[in-house]
């Protein structure tokens, strides 16, 4: 945030002249004895000798029958040379010193500036906005740095409406000129408006953003105000641009585009997506992860896509929930033998919630693979669920029927039913 980057004569010489060509009538003048001892302290400052050069400027300040001009300017010295050593406290105070006497507005105006800018270093925002809406009430033009700093103080105590006003102010003024604003202005803004809840305004700041500075960021924080105003449509295509544009870096990104299209009932898009998330390595392929992906095919009705991400889900799985969802891809493919193996590996883990539903499916996948005393068994492991006894017991009953029709047709022996 700082900016106080000129060498010590520098600054002094830029003050002078500063003061010199601004103002209608001369500044006024400095003493031969006051002038030279300012130029022996900028050659102890050149010469790297800050000690001798923090001598000189004390003893200035200390020194009877100093005009107030010759005094604010020591001062203000002194304070840049507190800077300079990292001192921001002295600093601050010599700045507010360099204040206290009758000085040209100019050099009042640049040390206001300077202050304000230390205070913000040193996080007194408080301090700092006090100095810099001081400064504003002077100041004519090229008030766009000062606004920015002041809406920067205003944002860090909570103050985001002003932090806006000000910050609109900045902007308005550089496009006056027909100059762009900075991309740090116009982020603050929308950081701003994103703290107030005005998430039009905010569209509006992200959209000139994305004009002036395209970034990922920029595009998924566009999508998040959309979200908030329930535009659905515009915040699925937002995210649906990044991606294109292979703007998305991260897991989230690529995740939290994969929901929308899954809640939007896109499916079949949202597998892409995660499948595209895994190629590039940004998706972890976590069990969550590849669950996610296995239920996308399956609300898309496709099974045979599902079976891959979900064996490798399973492989990691502790309890039987994700065996199950793959039994069950493989059920709704006709493969009954993997299905079968499956299912018995999600119950041998526990089974989850629906054990019962789980006893029913391979049941069932033993009645196709005729195999009818297993399906027998595995019917009667819900019979004493009361709500679902009797759908087990017709299932047993068609089981035994059918077994015995299998007999009589020499399709089987007893042995092998």
């Amino acid at each position: 945030m700082m900016t106080m980057r000129a060498g010590f004569g520098v600054l002094l010489c830029l003050l002078l002249t500063a003061l010199a060509h601004a103002q209608t009538e001369p500044p006024p003048s400095l003493s031969a004895v006051f002038l030279k001892k300012l130029t022996e302290a900028q050659t102890a400052l050149e010469q790297k000798h800050r000690e001798n050069s923090y001598s000189i400027l004390q003893a200035l300040t200390d020194q009877v029958g100093n005009t107030p001009y010759e005094n604010g300017l020591a001062w203000s010295m002194l304070g840049y040379l507190h800077y300079q050593n990292a001192d921001l406290k002295q600093s601050a105070q010599a700045y507010e010193k360099a204040l206290q006497f009758d000085i040209p507005l100019n050099l009042a105006q640049d040390n206001r500036k300077i202050l304000g800018q230390v205070y913000l270093s040193d996080g007194n925002c408080t301090r700092a906005v006090a100095v810099f809406e001081q400064w504003l009430t002077h100041a004519q033009s090229g008030t766009e740095d000062v606004r920015v700093w002041t809406a920067q103080c205003h944002y860090q105590l909570g103050r985001f409406q002003n932090a806006v006003q000000q910050l609109n102010a900045a902007i308005a003024s550089a496009q006056t000129r027909q100059q762009r604003p900075k991309e740090a202005w116009l982020s603050l803004l929308q950081a701003s408006l994103a703290q107030l809840d005005e998430a039009r305004d905010r569209i509006d700041t992200l959209k000139m953003l994305l004009r002036w500075y395209p970034k990922t960021d920029y595009w998924l924080a566009l999508a998040s105000a959309f979200g908030q105003l329930d535009q659905m449509d515009n915040y699925l295509a937002t995210l649906a641009v990044a991606e294109r544009r292979q703007l998305l870096n991260s897991e989230t990104q690529y995740l939290s585009l994969a929901n929308v299209y899954y809640s939007e009932k896109v499916p079949y898009r949202a597998a892409q997506i995660l499948e595209e998330g895994l190629r590039k390595n940004l998706i972890r392929p976590s069990e969550k992860n590849l669950r996610f992906l296995a239920s996308c095919y399956t609300v898309a009705q496709e099974f045979d896509k599902a079976i891959a991400p979900l064996r490798k889900a399973a492989a990691q799985a502790k309890d039987g929930e994700t065996d199950a969802l793959l039994g069950n891809a493989l059920f709704q493919l006709a493969r009954w033998q993997e299905a079968a193996e499956a299912l018995e590996t999600a119950l041998n883990k526990g089974g989850g919630k629906q054990r019962d539903t789980l006893w029913l499916m391979l049941g069932q996948t033993y009645l196709n693979l005729h195999q009818f005393d297993r399906a027998i068994y595995a019917f009667q492991q819900v019979l004493p669920v009361e709500s679902r006894s009797r759908q087990a017991q017709q299932w047993i009953n068609y089981a035994e029927h059918e077994r015995k029709r299998y007999t009589e047709l020499g399709l089987i022996k007893e042995s092998d039913s």
